[in-house]
């Protein structure tokens, strides 16, 4: 289903970061009151605590504010395409100079500049991805609340930790195909996103007897018999609204067993996610990931699972 291709910034990203380091690096991460992962960040050598991290985008992002701090220097010139779980903006560009994101040293790296208003309070710094921990497997612990970077997959091979393939799209963004009761769908590993969501489209497909045409306007289709309601927002520029979830019971990715799965309806941002307008996507979120114990390899394109969660084999069902 995917033909996500690599682009070629990944290369030229890839130069601005040091070799890894053959030491593990550990870096703890916390699941705030709002249910985003936030992770320590030094930027010129001073701390920044309070960065979410996204696995759904490739650069670092940081706010307005803090872009007329001593973190950033404005590139006023420039803007650049962010693309995360909201889809695509054009935003101003900042350079970070000395970025430290545990024993990883980045000598500079480009960010978006988001306005104040996205989610006040919840980008109280900013954003780190995949540029963050290119070149590393970032294994994500969540029963201890750390990350750990390493050089090589060897610890978790020897551990018996099972691979589940997968492709990186443009972005930085894992993306692995799977199925759901016979139907085939591309998950996205977002963990900028604080609660997991279904395309609207893909929910129609995959369960079609949650929907029915709505009587007062043909055009419209609506969610019958919702396992819940939630407050959540697609994107972190994005006003929180509310959204009907349904329940994707005993959920895989590829041999990745979750079980229950909640996911919100919404109409996600396919096409600047996969390259197609009609791709069946859904974004597993941090109500989900930072709970789990994974690994992503960044250089191989695999998804690294314990065993006791694992396949017994190296290619995704």
């Amino acid at each position: 289903m995917l033909t996500h291709f690599v682009s070629v910034m990944f290369l030229t990203l890839a130069a601005l970061t040091l070799a890894p380091r053959a030491m593990a690096s550990n870096i703890p991460f916390t699941l705030t009151e709002d249910g985003y992962i936030t992770v320590p960040l030094e930027i010129g050598g001073v701390e920044a605590p309070c960065f979410i991290l996204d696995t759904a985008t490739r650069r670092f992002g940081v706010t307005n504010q803090m872009a007329n701090r001593h973190w950033a220097e404005r590139v006023f010139e420039g803007t650049l395409n962010h693309i995360s779980s909201g889809g695509k903006l054009r935003l101003p560009l900042a350079k970070l100079h000395r970025i430290r994101f545990g024993d990883h040293e980045i000598e500079t790296g480009y960010a978006a500049i988001f306005p104040d208003r996205a989610e006040a309070g919840v980008i109280s710094c900013g954003l780190v991805g995949f540029d963050a921990y290119h070149g590393y497997v970032m294994r994500l612990n969540g029963p201890e609340k750390r990350l750990e970077l390493t050089a090589h997959s060897g610890n978790l091979a020897r551990a018996g930790w099972r691979i589940i393939t997968a492709e990186y799209n443009n972005q930085g963004a894992l993306m692995i195909d799977t199925s759901y009761q016979g139907q085939q769908v591309t998950v996205m590993l977002t963990t900028g996103l604080k609660h997991s969501m279904m395309d609207f489209a893909t929910a129609r497909r995959l369960m079609p007897e949650h929907f029915k045409t709505d009587p007062n306007n043909p055009r419209n289709v609506l969610v019958t018999d919702p396992h819940d309601t939630i407050p959540s927002n697609i994107g972190l520029v994005a006003r929180e609204r509310t959204y009907e979830t349904l329940l994707l019971t005993d959920f895989h990715v590829g041999g990745w067993a979750l079980g229950d799965v909640e996911v919100a309806v919404a109409p996600l941002p396919v096409r600047d996610q996969t390259g197609y307008i009609d791709a069946p996507l859904i974004m597993l979120g941090a109500d989900i990931l930072a709970h789990k114990d994974f690994a992503l390899d960044t250089r191989a394109h695999q998804l690294w699972v314990p065993p006791a969660e694992g396949i017994q084999h190296t290619a995704s069902q």
